[in-house]
């Protein structure tokens, strides 16, 4: 089990995969808030403490790939670590995420609970990426 103290922010626009990525990882202990869009995530970003993004790529207003952009930019969120989520696995360049933006991992939909949660658990144990 997870540090209970640890706080993830899940960035998914479709609502019943982002209710079943927060019950996957409420129950493997972590603290889970959501947010509907890139713009909704960056506001929450700014006014609360988060040890981790999980973010689909593909939303409405602020991408996935803007928030990302726009964390790196950021003193004060650019060593937050975070892991993206998105049906484009196979299509994208994950160098491109891991490289040039600093992105922790990348997970293709559909994925197991059990790998989520090994992710997450793994990047939140090895801490901050460097920016």
């Amino acid at each position: 089990m997870t540090d209970k103290g640890r706080r993830v922010l899940i960035v998914e626009d479709d609502t019943a995969m982002a209710y079943v990525i927060r019950f996957t990882l409420q129950r493997a202990g972590l603290r889970v808030k959501v947010a509907d869009c890139g713009k909704s995530a960056w506001s929450m970003l700014k006014d609360e403490d988060f040890d981790l993004v999980l973010t689909d790529l593909l939303m409405p207003g602020m991408t996935g790939d803007e928030l990302c952009r726009n964390m790196r930019a950021d003193p004060g969120l650019a060593a937050i670590p975070v892991v993206i989520l998105t049906v484009k696995g196979f299509e994208l360049d994950r160098g491109h995420y891991l490289r040039d933006l600093c992105v922790s991992a990348v997970i293709s939909k559909p994925f197991s609970p059990q790998e989520l949660v090994r992710i997450v658990e793994q990047h939140l144990a090895v801490g901050a990426v460097s920016p």
